[in-house]
Parts: structure tokens; sequence; C-alpha cells
């Protein structure tokens, strides 16, 4: 069966925290990534959120969720393979793709087209199934704690297509944030030789602990993103090395609370984002779309 690039970002693949173990994916990952980003870049930008109107479309996402971790962790594994299998096995005829998001709002069906065309031509190196949307990826902005929030909710605020697209997002910014974190610990190492690879693993994956959902820790049991920190600091402190400054792992949540919405990039192509209550509260009133309901960076922001 010919590989595809999600066959290589499951979140099922097991992380455990502190693994010292660098992923590498090889030359045939390389070559398709290069083929389906090109197809990507190809893809023309009609299609896409309300372009011709300056505004925000906020989706149906925020408070009105409910999603009881344990619950969500307990059938994520289940989830992720299901509709994994589904895509391989049936392409764009898959049902999981005819599925609507609870907000059936013309703005929201757009976003969640786009998500089912990246899904398709990006990741499994389909075709488009809307061919009046584009095919970016709409997460593409979006912190790692949005997406772990998105990847695993159940309550029905976002398709099974959606919440694919988030978890395989995320988990390609993991395997990179990761591999780079390997590399530094590799250029520490042969300037001086120490347990660089463990005390650095365990401070790059106290980082992604701290993008994590209360489900998503949940489901892959990790520890508390304070005691991750801990031990790799106390790695550090025993044999007296000097911690050099970790890679950027990527888009990070601001503290402030926030709404998600989604909005037209610089290339004109509708994607997720988020905004400020701030600065929501001081836009002009024609350029508010729809206001649905608030996604509170408090709520469910996970152990930090």
């Amino acid at each position: 069966m010919e590989l595809v690039r999600a066959d290589c970002l499951s979140i099922d693949r097991e992380m455990r925290a502190g693994d010292t173990v660098r992923i590498v994916n090889g030359a045939p990952y390389t070559d398709m990534l290069a083929k389906q980003e090109a197809a990507g870049r190809a893809d023309p930008a009609g299609g896409g959120l309300s372009l011709s109107r300056v505004g925000l479309a906020l989706a149906s996402v925020g408070r009105g969720r409910i999603v009881d971790p344990e619950a969500a962790a307990a059938t994520f594994s289940d989830f992720v393979a299901s509709i994994g299998s589904q895509i391989r096995a049936e392409g764009i005829r898959a049902d999981v793709f005819d599925e609507v998001p609870r907000d059936g709002s013309s703005d929201r069906l757009t976003l969640a087209r786009q998500a089912s065309n990246c899904v398709s031509v990006i990741y499994y190196g389909g075709a488009k199934i809307h061919a009046d949307v584009s095919a970016a990826n709409p997460f593409e902005s979006l912190d790692r704690m949005t997406l772990s929030q998105i990847a695993f909710d159940d309550s029905g605020a976002f398709t099974s297509v959606e919440r694919h697209l988030a978890s395989m997002t995320m988990s390609e910014r993991d395997t990179s944030f990761r591999t780079s974190v390997y590399e530094l610990a590799s250029s520490m190492d042969e300037k001086r030789r120490g347990p660089w690879h463990e005390a650095l693993s365990y401070l790059g994956d106290a980082r992604i602990s701290a993008g994590m959902s209360d489900a998503e820790r949940a489901w892959r049991g990790w520890a508390s993103t304070a005691s991750l920190a801990a031990y790799g600091a106390s790695v550090a402190a025993e044999n007296a090395l000097e911690l050099p400054v970790l890679p950027s792992y990527g888009p990070l949540r601001d503290e402030s609370p926030s709404a998600l919405v989604a909005r037209p990039n610089a290339q004109g192509i509708a994607e997720w984002s988020e905004i400020s209550i701030r600065q929501l509260a001081d836009a002009p009133r024609d350029e508010l779309l729809t206001l649905v309901k608030m996604l509170d960076s408090a709520g469910d922001r996970g152990d930090q």
C-alpha cells in the first residue's frame, strides 16, 4: 500500500515523556511531503470564508462544549484508528467526509469542507472533495493547546475529520520539535559529554506538556508539566550542565482570554486563528459577522 503522510503522523504512535529517540521518516516521506506541499501551493484560493467581506466569522466552539477528559481519553485510540482506516479504504467516498459540525452556518460549513479537502489532498494523497473550497490547512496558525482541545473534543462542535486534522497537525509539530531538541542535545554532547539528551528531552517534553488538554494528558498518561521540567532541570544541575535555549515549538497561546475565529490569511484563504477578547470587543460592529460562543483560554488549559 502506498505511503501517505498520515501514516507517518499517527497520533497514537507511542510518545513517552522524556524519550530520547529521534524519529526519522526517511527519504520516501521527504519526497512525498514535497509533492503534497506543492499540490497545496498550487491549489486555488477560491472558495474561502466570505473573503469579499472584511470581518471575522466565529465558530461554535468554547463554553458550550461539554467534554469529559477521562471519557474522551478512553475512546480516542479507537477514534484515530477508525477514521484512518475509513479514509484509507474508501478515499473521498468515506462516510466520515459527510459529517457536518453542530453549527451548520454557511461559514462554519466552509471551514469543515476545507478541513476535509486538506485531509484528503495533503495527508492522504487523494483528490479534493469540495472543488470550490481550498485545501489549505485551516488549523495552521493555531497553538498546540487549541489543537489538543479540538482533537479530543467529542461534543460535536468539530467534525471527525477536523479532529483528525488537528491531531495530525499537532503530531507533526511535536515530531519536528522533538527532532530539533534531539539535534541540539547531540550538538551539546559533542562539545562536552554529559546526559544532555536526558535533560533536554524532559525539558522539551515539558513544553509539549504545557500545551496538552486535560483529555490528552489523561490519554497519554503523562506526568505534570512541572514535574517533567523539574526532572530535566535536576539532571542538568546534578551534572553541572549549562542549559542552552530550547528550539521554538511554534504558535503558543497568549495568557489572556481568547476566542477561536475563522478569517482569511494573507493569501486570502480561510483559516482558524485566535483573537483576544479585548481585540474582539474593540472591533467595529460592522466587521463582526457571527458571534456564537467564546473559547476561554483558562477553561481547559490542562495541567501546566
